[in-house]
């Protein structure tokens, strides 16, 4: 199901069905990567773990499929079109140097964006709004430290040409307005953590089923 603002329940994927496309990607099918003490476990959820070993990665990622993004071929993605992605996040054991990202970007590769994306990023608890044109990385605080253990629910929606914005459980928490995502672009879903170069902490994200939706 997915969530609108305004709306003080879940809307029925049925309604939202007639009006675009919806994609939820099977974790178990997405491409594992991992470095040093680095895991992956995924089911009807998905976590990543760095392990103790400094310097460590883990990642889970998959191309947006052919069919999704109206106006796109396999592997790639409208920003023309707008976009609604949901999903929850929990992040375990605080390590000050453990980076997360939950990126749609051109390249399926670890770390920042550095061309045409938006995406989350959680910099040990504290998130931020990331977006690039293909030119200029910009982000937003997100005003939201995270609580250990603790689930939030995360939805950002895309207006194309106009702005990305970023919920954290239902509220809205940063926008913005330049440097945006543009054209029909590669497109991945990029999952990952990464530690620092310090080590000895296990960080730990969970994270659910992510949904996406796409208007015709």
């Amino acid at each position: 199901m997915l969530q609108y603002p305004g709306v003080t329940k879940y809307a029925t994927m049925t309604k939202y069905l007639k009006q675009g496309k919806l994609w939820l990607p099977p974790f178990p099918d997405m491409t594992q990567t991992v470095s040093g003490s680095g895991a992956t476990s995924a089911g009807t959820e998905l976590r990543l773990t760095t392990g103790i070993t400094a310097s460590s990665t883990a990642r889970r990622t998959c191309s947006i499929p052919g069919g999704f993004s109206i106006g796109a071929s396999n592997g790639r993605i409208n920003w023309a079109k707008k976009l609604i992605w949901c999903f929850d996040i929990m992040r375990t054991t605080s390590e000050a140097e453990t980076v997360v990202y939950c990126q749609i970007k051109t390249v399926s590769t670890q770390g920042i964006l550095a061309s045409h994306g938006i995406g989350l990023v959680i910099a040990n608890y504290a998130l931020t709004g990331e977006s690039h044109d293909g030119t200029t990385r910009q982000t937003a605080s997100l005003a939201t430290t995270l609580t250990d253990s603790v689930l939030v629910n995360v939805r950002i929606e895309w207006n194309p040409a106009v702005s990305v914005e970023f919920f954290v459980n239902t509220v809205s928490k940063g926008i913005l307005a330049t440097n945006l995502p543009s054209g029909t672009q590669a497109g991945n879903l990029v999952l990952s953590i990464e530690n620092g170069v310090t080590g000895g902490t296990n960080a730990i994200l969970d994270t659910s089923v992510h949904m996406l939706w796409q208007n015709h």
